[in-house]
């Protein structure tokens, strides 16, 4: 972890979790076999849905592709794991500049949600279990976890995070006591895309 990373007074603790997150998890990649294979972004654009809809000034009917800020996103770093998007009349409602700009949509290949203890609502995780649900239908290789960190005492017990948020592959408790554990299985989740896909190159099974 960077000092300068937290020197910043208006850093929201949602920021300084997310921070702590990216910067841990890309170096634990950098310091694995997936070592200039995986990049780990924050705040990224991902393609949640597609809803056909009826435009207001033309009367025409249109696709439109919904997209969802994720917190932190893991993406082949050499973006091969892109698509074009598609002309008019396709719209894609939320779409980064960047994305724009390359008129390309990268595939995730896992996204991690991040919720400070103190913060934590059971409306929220009805909310996000359902993004979940949706970009897991759109990406059904992305895996998706939800990590609770940050200082504050969690009030919501364990049994009812599980009932609320079933969309999400993962749930983990405590990021602080936990971070190891996740890693390993965002690996574990690395390596079946691996062998699966071929993402990285010949499986080492294969």
């Amino acid at each position: 972890m960077t000092i300068e990373s937290f020197n910043t007074p208006e850093l929201t603790e949602e920021k300084k979790l997310s921070i702590e997150v990216r910067e841990f998890l890309s170096s634990m990649a950098n310091a694995s076999e997936f070592r200039n294979k995986v990049e780990v972004l924050e705040k990224q654009q991902v393609l949640m849905n597609l809803t056909i809809g009826r435009n207001p000034k033309s009367g025409e009917w249109r696709y439109y592709m919904g997209m969802q800020q994720q917190d932190i996103v893991l993406y082949l770093r050499d973006e091969s794991d892109s698509v074009e998007m598609m002309p008019l009349p396709i719209q894609y409602h939320w779409a980064s500049s960047n994305q724009r700009e390359k008129n390309r949509i990268r595939i995730p290949l896992l996204i991690c949600e991040l919720k400070v203890n103190r913060n934590l609502t059971t409306d929220q995780f009805i909310t996000y279990s359902k993004i979940a649900e949706q970009i897991q239908e759109v990406h059904p290789y992305c895996a998706y976890y939800f990590i609770i960190g940050g200082s504050g005492k969690r009030t919501l017990m364990p049994e009812t995070i599980l009932r609320q948020a079933k969309g999400f592959t993962r749930i983990f408790l405590n990021w602080e006591e936990e971070k190891a554990i996740i890693w390993k299985d965002i690996e574990n989740h690395l390596i079946y895309l691996r062998d699966r896909l071929k993402l990285f190159g010949e499986s080492k099974n294969g």
